[in-house]
């Protein structure tokens, strides 16, 4: 994957992109650019962005994302992507942006099937896919250790995937379950606990489940007055376990179990 502009959104496309196992090259010939540039696993590439896509030599696996937001920069990139072997040359703007491109391009040296391959994405701030995105990113800051940035992300996602998908349904219970760990990450005990309880009121795989009442459970027993609950959900998370055959797992619930037993007061 070539990347034009080293803007804050390229940090996160090298991130996701490096966690499915794409190589990322990142052009852009600012240096103020270059010099704020923290993606790790990302390679640098010197140079203008029409000799970046040139030495790529993009073939039918290649994918070419131009985000600098410099119409200068992104237009050099897109005339040599457009006419490569690159299965997906992308950008992203505005529907009046994507118009005045697609405009651009027309005047230079393309034909209209090359700028016809131009894939734009135009979704607006509520559209359920851009909840995916902030999702994903928020996976991302998590993995780096900004947890006030993931739970932003969460946030954000839970409130737009309320409004188009419905409060019912099923993804809302994984944002709760991801918005719980990354409250319990910051010592938000009752923040984390109510997202869990969340979580459980929506189906869920027994593996999915299971993991989220041990999680419950072990929040719940920092208090005398909840650990009967506590122990109640993590029996049912072992047996949650045992269900999906994760029987690690299940041999760690039952161990926990074990050192936490019932005292008579």
């Amino acid at each position: 994957m070539l990347v034009i502009g080293g803007s804050e959104i390229a940090h996160y496309l090298a991130e996701v992109a490096s966690t499915v196992d794409f190589q990322v090259f990142v052009c852009d010939p600012r240096e103020e650019y270059k010099a704020a540039w923290r993606a790790k696993g990302a390679r640098w590439v010197d140079g203008m962005p029409d000799d970046a896509v040139v030495a790529f030599r993009p073939d039918g696996h290649s994918v070419i994302l131009t985000v600098s937001h410099d119409p200068k920069l992104d237009d050099m990139a897109l005339m040599e992507a457009l006419r490569s072997d690159a299965f997906y040359v992308g950008a992203v703007g505005s529907a009046r942006t994507s118009a005045e491109r697609r405009m651009r391009l027309a005047e230079f040296d393309l034909t209209p099937q090359q700028v016809a391959r131009l894939r734009v994405q135009q979704y607006g701030p509520s559209h359920p896919e851009v909840a995916t995105v902030h999702n994903n990113l928020a996976v991302v800051e998590q993995r780096r250790g900004r947890l006030e940035p993931a739970r932003e992300h969460l946030q954000r996602a839970l409130e737009v995937w309320t409004k188009t998908l419905g409060p019912e349904h099923p993804q809302i219970g994984v944002v709760h379950g991801n918005l719980g760990l990354v409250e319990k990450a910051l010592g938000h005990r009752a923040a984390a606990i109510e997202h869990f309880e969340q979580e459980l009121s929506f189906e869920a795989p027994p593996k999915r489940l299971a993991d989220t009442k041990l999680e419950l459970a072990r929040l719940l027993w920092e208090d005398p007055a909840t650990r009967v609950r506590a122990r109640t959900l993590a029996e049912e998370s072992a047996a949650g376990y045992g269900q999906a055959e994760a029987l690690d797992d299940q041999a760690e619930v039952e161990a926990w179990l074990r050192e936490h037993p019932l005292v008579a007061r």
